[in-house]
């Protein structure tokens, strides 16, 4: 990998051919392609087009066939350096002035074009030095230069007069930017342009995943470049706000300035003021996931209203989908999208194809921006509050509204046949909105023995619900009789008391919908109350449900008379073997031992026998008839 040719940048220059910078090996190289046929057109090295190495962060993007670059220029990656180069009518490429504190550590994120005043806005991190505190704090920043600058005459040759910068502010700790995306919005009470700027935020401090995620007006960053500014002063190395406004910092045209205010130009370059967010403050803090990329897409609801949904993706690959509703951000899809430990590019989305591209150096993955089909019922179509998504009276069925739009228009339908589609993304009854549609679904029978174990299965019909369960005799699950797991599951023993009809229901926002029925009847008595009956099998497991598709029932019947008996028995078995092996075991130790003291018998120990034994003398006896023949 750290040989490899990482393309660092790939931009449609014009209409006929694309620009793309690869690493090359930490020796940078770019060329022209033939939109085309892909003809490669080599051009000769320059510095600061793309970064050396695939670690750095670069942006870039092209405005009228002029190429705008933020990168690292430097093989240790030490020297940020925001350039413009394929300058056209005659004007040279310039760059920003070499002063160290210019850009401090920079860390580019992204960029943007303000088409309307001919400005490019390029977004960071940096160290920011106007604290003068002794840790290093990092802060998020955009600095915007003229698309047309030409540098100065005396000074500042080749190098923007019109570089400005200012700090992005969301919500402290969350100072660090992780990504930004530009959306350009209709025009509203009258401006000429709309563009909301969403930035995912992260904190230098924390230790556990979190994030933010705050939205920028362009007109709140215009504002906030109009001044008023901090001056550097070079003896002190401290930052110190002017009085007042100035009419020419961050002002294009600066070409013919004199020397005097150029210098003063590249000391007075940090706006003293910030840019507040959207509503001032966060759309949506996470304290579990750290989000590394950001995607929004505007929608149009069925009732006219435009909507923004959020794609987030997370450090671990996890995309998330979320819609930003008056009642505040709600989580309506949630996919894994990555392995761990990929490592994430880029996300991006192509609203004609429907999809979200997810880039990593695994590869590139699309995902739907919506799954209607999922939805199976009217009340989870209008409950999972997706405006990508509505219920169709005439289909019955969840649709996509671009989709359905389409469909309608090849038909050539009289106007207000759109009202079919029924949304509920603010809340309201779903039920009425319903009318019933959607019927709940079959019971399926359960049989069970007595005593035994028995498990019903439910899953979240929608993310947001939560998860009952009802029984048509027993008002309320007693915990001593039931445990309902964390997965939706309940579990009992069978017994006269729970042979029932059991009902798993989901509810949110007073809606009820029936998930799963399940009635749990007896099976025949054991064998032993009903003497001539057959065995039965001690493990039992009862699948409900069709094999093309996963099983929603499954019951688990457990013989406990059985699992006793067999308990017993192996209990028994390992007892009589390991009395054998004591006695075996002990029946050796004798037989070692006696044969020990045998070999051990010495020479010594028969003299000793000898010395110690007494001294018993034996006469022989005169035989019978000899005593006889003896005078007495």
């Amino acid at each position: 990998m750290e040989c490899g040719n990482f393309v660092g940048v790939l931009q449609h220059l014009n209409a006929s051919h694309l620009y793309a910078c690869g690493s090359f090996a930490f020796h940078p190289r770019d060329a022209f392609l033939d939109a085309d046929t892909l003809a490669m057109t080599r051009l000769p090295a320059v510095r600061g087009r793309c970064p050396f190495s695939p670690w750095q962060r670069s942006t870039a993007l092209v405005a009228d066939g002029e190429l705008f670059t933020a990168v690292m220029a430097d093989f240790k990656g030490v020297t940020p350096l925001i350039a413009r180069h394929f300058s056209k009518g005659g004007r040279p490429d310039v760059s920003q002035e070499s002063s160290p504190i210019l850009l401090e550590e920079a860390d580019f994120v992204g960029s943007a074009l303000d088409a309307a005043e001919r400005k490019v806005f390029f977004f960071f991190n940096e160290v920011a030095k106007e604290f003068n505190v002794h840790e290093e704090q990092h802060v998020a920043r955009v600095a915007r230069v003229c698309q047309d600058d030409v540098g100065g005459v005396q000074i500042l040759q080749k190098k923007w007069t019109s570089l400005v910068k200012t700090t992005l502010r969301c919500l402290p700790p969350f100072a660090v930017l992780r990504d930004i995306f530009a959306l350009p919005l209709p025009p509203e009470d009258g401006e000429t342009t709309h563009t909301l700027f969403y930035a995912v935020f992260s904190s230098q401090w924390s230790l556990r995943p979190e994030s933010a995620v705050c939205a920028f007006r362009l007109a709140s960053l215009r504002e906030a470049f109009a001044g008023p500014y901090r001056h550097f002063d070079a003896h002190t190395h401290l930052w110190s706000p002017l009085p007042a406004k100035s009419s020419y910092f961050g002002q294009c045209g600066l070409e013919g300035a004199s020397h005097s205010k150029l210098e003063e130009v590249k000391r007075t370059f940090l706006t003293d003021g910030h840019v507040a967010p959207e509503q001032n403050g966060p759309l949506l803090v996470s304290t579990h996931h750290r989000y590394s990329r950001v995607a929004v897409m505007s929608v149009r609801a069925a009732d006219g209203r435009r909507y923004q949904l959020l794609f987030l993706l997370t450090e671990t690959g996890i995309l998330h989908k979320v819609f930003l509703s008056s009642r505040g951000p709600r989580v309506i899809e949630e996919i894994a999208v990555l392995e761990r430990g990929d490592h994430v590019t880029a996300l991006a989305l192509s609203a004609s194809k429907g999809v979200a591209f997810v880039a990593s150096w695994g590869g590139v993955t699309a995902v739907p921006v919506a799954q209607c089909s999922t939805h199976r019922s009217c009340g989870r179509c209008l409950l999972a509050r997706d405006p990508l998504c509505g219920w169709s009276r005439s289909r019955k069925m969840c649709a996509r509204l671009d989709q359905e739009r389409e469909r309608e228009k090849a038909k050539d339908q009289e106007p207000g046949q759109e009202e079919r589609m029924v949304q509920l993304l603010e809340g309201g009854d779903v039920a009425k909105a319903c009318h019933g549609e959607g019927g709940n679904p079959p019971v399926k029978n359960v049989v069970a023995g007595v005593n035994e174990v028995v498990r019903l299965w439910c899953y979240k019909p929608w993310e947001s619900c939560t998860l009952k369960w009802t029984s048509s005799r027993i008002r309320d699950l007693l915990p001593r009789l039931f445990i309902q797991s964390g997965d939706g599951s309940l579990t009992f023993l069978a017994n006269a008391d729970t042979l029932d009809e059991y009902h798993c229901q989901a509810e949110e926002d007073g809606y009820t919908e029936t998930v799963a029925s399940y009635k749990v009847i007896a099976s025949a008595r054991p064998r032993s109350m009903r003497p001539g009956a057959g065995a039965e099998n001690d493990w039992t497991t009862i699948g409900v449900g069709s094999t093309s598709s996963p099983p929603q029932v499954l019951c688990e019947r457990r013989s406990y008379e059985g699992r006793l008996a067999g308990v017993a028995l192996v209990l028994t078995t390992c007892i009589c073997f390991l009395v054998s092996v004591a006695i075996l075991a002990c029946v050796r130790r004798k037989s070692a031992n006696c044969h020990e003291g045998t070999s051990s018998y010495t020479q010594d120990d028969k003299k000793h026998d000898k010395v110690s034994e007494p001294r018993v003398e034996l006469r022989q006896l005169p035989d019978k008839q000899h005593l006889t023949n003896t005078p007495s």
